[in-house]
C-alpha cells in the first residue's frame, strides 16, 4: 500500500514537471519564431533602404551580399550597416562614386572602428557624422570632433593622407578646407 502510494505521489510530480517542460517549450518556441520574424522584418527594411539607394533591387542584392560577408568578418549587424551604406550613398553619388566604392567605405569605417575599439554607439554615432559631413561637403565641427573622437583610426589615416598631423587636420576643418 505504502509503494502503491509513494508511486502515485511520484507520478502526479512527473505529471506536474511534464506540464512545466511544455510550459517551457512553448514560451521558447514563441521566442524562437517572434525572433524569427523579427530577422525578416530587418532583412525586410535592410533590402528597401538599399534599394533606395541604390535604384535597384539587383543592386541592392549584390550590396546585401558585399555588407554580409563583411558582417561576418567584423560583426557588426547588417541592418547597421545597410543604414550606414543608405547615409554615405547620398554624399557618394554627388562625387561619382559606385555601390562598390561605398559598400568598402563602409566594410573599412567599421573594420576600423572595431579595431579602434569603439563601440556599436561610437561606431553609429561617428558613422552618422562622417556621412552628414560627406553629404555638406565640408568636414568640420562637430562631425570632424565625432569622427577624431569616435574612429581615431580614419582620422590619424586622413591626416596622414594629407601629410598633416592631426592637430593640423583640426584646424583644416575649422577653416572648411576638409571637402568630400
Amino acid at each position: 500500500e505504502r509503494i502503491r502510494a509513494g508511486a502515485e505521489t511520484a507520478s502526479r510530480g512527473l505529471g506536474l514537471l511534464d506540464a512545466a517542460m511544455r510550459g517551457v517549450q512553448a514560451v521558447a518556441l514563441a521566442a524562437g519564431i517572434r525572433q524569427i520574424v523579427q530577422a525578416g522584418d530587418a532583412l525586410t527594411q535592410s533590402l528597401f533602404r538599399l534599394q533606395n539607394a541604390t535604384g535597384s533591387v539587383q543592386a541592392a542584392a549584390q550590396v546585401y551580399e558585399q555588407l554580409y560577408r563583411s558582417a561576418l568578418q567584423t560583426g557588426v549587424a547588417v541592418a547597421d550597416s545597410a543604414d550606414a551604406f543608405q547615409r554615405f550613398s547620398v554624399a557618394a553619388r554627388s562625387i561619382g562614386a559606385t555601390n562598390e566604392q561605398v559598400a568598402r567605405l563602409v566594410t573599412g569605417l567599421q573594420a576600423s572602428a572595431i579595431v579602434s575599439g569603439a563601440s556599436a554607439q561610437e561606431i553609429g554615432s561617428a558613422t552618422l557624422q562622417l556621412a552628414q559631413a560627406l553629404a555638406s561637403g565640408t568636414l568640420q565641427g562637430d562631425e570632424l570632433r565625432s569622427i577624431l573622437e569616435g574612429l581615431p583610426t580614419l582620422a590619424q589615416a586622413l591626416a596622414r593622407e594629407l601629410g598633416v598631423s592631426i592637430g593640423e587636420l583640426r584646424k583644416l576643418g575649422s577653416e572648411g578646407k576638409l571637402t568630400a
